[in-house]
């Protein structure tokens, strides 16, 4: 190949300007596009619990057939039960949806939807109600008989534990706590990790109700965990809205910029400056990738205008972990331009004959693409003059060699992803058989 001239490349004040205004635009576009998604999520997990309702209301369907018409009810929850499977249809593929507006429209068609289930929902719970009346009614007091004596029980059971409760719950401090840690069990920004220590506290105080010692319990042992969770909801009222819109932010960079392993955080009175310190990184990323994109873009736009079509490509990763790809593009009849982009920042474009083998260039070879050299160092400036007027200037000149022979190389097509593959590999052929005719006879 020719004398390598690397360089990094950078881009004028105004060019970064544009991609500035551009990345805080795509910025933008990737946080609504996650806020979309979640509330996607979040319309999933209310559709699920809608099935399992509708799941517990068949169960009256079956408990009421035979005994009361249930007609009328059946036919609502088969009405619903349609609504809900046209709901999870739409939201199927939502992250698949390059569009944001697209994937806004099918919210907005499933939040109609949901509307409607929620409505229908209402109106089977009151069905519901009355069928269950209307049964009790209607079985035979004689079947019913065949039951006093475990109702009577239960019944006393039930008095004498609605009596012991009321004891135990006389306190106001007691019936306090209880409110507390039930209103806890149902708020939606409790995390895992304190919805698993309000579960274990209810889980408490049902033994300690069995075991008559629920007041023992409010004073002792609940007040650590009404405590944690309430310094938690306490923060959350404080900062949770700012973390919500970083972490959406942090999430939308990571998305631009293919981040797999992103930092779980958990949410303390320090998130929010870990959050910053993570989003200044994903940021700092996405402009390097986007400068870097830009000038890759701006040179084969250049190398094209200026006649070099391209031949092939490679994308490589070596042992070491080092990364690079190869743009090839046609100079000559026989020789080509490498253009070589590492993960740095640097760009080499060296020059060299093109063959289907890994060797040496002969002696004539070597004098041949010296001259080819010679004449790309001339076009080499006209490349880089195209670039400046793209905004694209030299930042810092790694190596710009003379033409000399030292450098002469041969390219094994055959490394990379040719679009011109057979052209080039009639030129090889032609080669070959004019120099052995005899072989090219025989076969």
């Amino acid at each position: 190949m020719s004398g390598p001239k690397v360089s990094v490349y950078t881009l004028t004040a105004m060019e970064m300007a544009a991609i500035a205004e551009e990345i805080r635009h795509r910025e933008e576009m990737a946080r609504r596009r996650a806020q979309l998604l979640q509330k996607g999520r979040e319309c999933e997990a209310a559709l699920k619990e809608h099935s399992q309702q509708l799941k517990n209301m068949e169960q009256s369907v079956r408990e009421t057939q035979g005994w009361v018409s249930n007609d009328e009810f059946k036919s609502r929850l088969q009405s619903v039960s349609q609504l809900v499977s046209d709901a999870k249809h739409i939201l199927a593929g939502l992250p698949n949806l390059l569009s944001n507006d697209e994937i806004e429209s099918r919210l907005s068609d499933v939040s109609t939807a949901m509307g409607e289930i929620h409505q229908q929902l209402g109106i089977a719970d009151s069905q519901e109600a009355q069928l269950k009346d209307r049964l009790e009614h209607a079985l035979d007091h004689e079947i019913f008989g065949l039951f006093d004596d475990k109702a009577g029980a239960a019944q006393g059971q039930a008095q004498a534990d609605k009596s012991s409760s009321s004891e135990q719950e006389a306190s106001p401090f007691t019936a306090k706590c209880i409110e507390e840690l039930l209103d806890l069990k149902d708020n939606p920004y409790l995390p895992m990790t304190y919805r698993k220590k309000v579960d274990r506290a209810l889980a408490r105080m049902r033994e300690a109700n069995a075991a008559h010692q629920l007041k023992a319990f409010c004073e002792v042992e609940l007040p650590e965990v009404l405590k944690k969770c309430q310094s938690f909801l306490s923060l959350w009222d404080r900062i949770g809205q700012e973390y919500q819109q970083l972490m959406s932010q942090y999430e939308a960079l990571c998305d631009m910029n293919g981040t797999t392993e992103r930092t779980a955080l958990v949410f303390d009175k320090e998130a929010l400056t870990k959050l910053k310190a993570m989003i200044v990184i994903e940021e700092q990323k996405t402009r390097e990738q986007a400068q870097k994109a830009y000038i890759q873009q701006a040179l084969s736009e250049v190398m094209e205008d200026m006649g070099y079509s391209v031949l092939g490509h490679r994308d490589v990763t070596k042992r070491t972990g080092k990364h690079f790809q190869n743009e090839l593009y046609r100079y000559g009849y026989d020789t080509a331009i490498n253009v070589t982009y590492d993960d740095s920042g640097q760009i080499a474009l060296e020059l060299g004959k093109m063959d289907h083998d890994d060797r040496l260039p002969s002696s004539d070879e070597c004098n041949y693409l010296e001259n080819q050299m010679m004449a790309f160092c001339d076009h080499f400036k006209e490349v880089e003059a195209r670039l400046a007027g793209k905004g694209v200037i030299v930042g810092n000149r790694i190596a710009l060699a003379p033409p000399s022979a030292d450098y002469a190389q041969i390219i094994n097509v055959n490394d990379y992803e040719m679009a011109e593959q057979d052209q080039t590999k009639q030129q090889s052929e032609g080669k070959r058989k004019a120099t052995h005719p005899k072989a090219s006879a025989l076969s």
